[in-house]
């Protein structure tokens, strides 16, 4: 198991708030993603994709409150689904916690999966 670190990327959107984008790359089975803090930001998805291997892959996007001993637990979408998938997909993330990272839960090793997350904060 590797903790995966993030890339980060800035933008201005069109009304002048800032956008930030999140990207792992090339996660296998056990990797979690380097945490982020970044509870302001509360306009927020996440979309998995990359190679999804023999075995089936499959990846979560975790949160958690505990800054101390975090306890991480699978994130939810505006639907109430658990935020985890086996192909690629776009979720809007509901829950603002303290960090979240993705993490690859199961695969045969030969899966690269690839986590974006998109951060608006809008300006009035």
């Amino acid at each position: 198991m590797a903790e995966i670190p993030y890339g980060l990327s800035y933008e201005m959107s069109p009304d002048g708030g800032l956008v930030r984008c999140f990207k792992w790359s090339r996660m296998k089975n056990g990797d979690v993603g380097q945490p982020f803090h970044m509870p302001v930001m509360a306009d927020r998805s996440v979309q998995f994709g990359g190679s999804w291997g023999d075995g089936g892959a499959k990846v979560q996007m975790q949160g958690t409150n505990m800054p101390d001993t975090p306890e991480w637990l699978v994130l939810t979408n505006t639907l109430g689904a658990l935020i985890e998938s086996v192909t690629s997909k776009l979720h809007q993330i509901v829950e603002v916690c303290h960090a979240m990272r993705p993490a690859v839960v199961a695969g045969d090793g030969s899966e690269s999966v690839d986590v974006y997350i998109y951060l608006i904060s809008r300006r009035g």
